[in-house]
């Protein structure tokens, strides 16, 4: 899978986790905030944390911080050019790295899953409230 979607998905993950949504699986929080350090380095050249990551992901989302970073066709604020975000829209390299393929070993993700997948049907299923599944997707939805 691209090096990206595994880097935000581990964003995700770990999010879900933060926010005690569902307990992680034994050492799952260590591995899964590791990896977020390797693929960050490899994608930005320098490690990003959890925090930085899903800071990223929900910017990603909020027209405010995209404009603030010159996206489409403005020019950037100053200082936006330091952060994750405007070099994930404006870098040839950050894509390219990005999209580089990374292997995943699916036995190691089998339990997580099937707890994520477990507290996700908990959350989403009857009698759960759609506005508060909604804004833990990668772009909120404002009902």
């Amino acid at each position: 899978m691209p090096r990206e979607d595994r880097l935000f998905d581990l964003a995700w993950e770990w999010s879900w986790y933060a926010r005690q949504m569902c307990p992680a699986p034994p050492e799952r929080h260590v591995f899964v905030e590791r990896q977020i350090a390797i693929l960050s380095e490899a994608v930005f050249e320098r490690s990003l944390s959890p925090v930085q990551m899903e800071r990223l992901r929900r910017n990603l989302c909020t027209p405010s911080q995209l404009w603030q970073v010159g996206f489409p066709d403005r020019r950037p604020a100053p200082g936006s050019e330091r952060t994750p975000l405007y070099h994930y829209l404006s870098s040839p390299s950050v894509f390219d790295r990005g999209h580089e393929a990374v292997l995943v070993d699916t036995t190691r993700e089998a339990e997580a899953l099937t707890v994520l997948q477990s507290s996700l049907r908990r959350e989403s299923g009857p009698g759960a409230s759609p506005s508060a599944w909604r804004a833990e997707s990668p772009c909120a939805i404002r009902v």
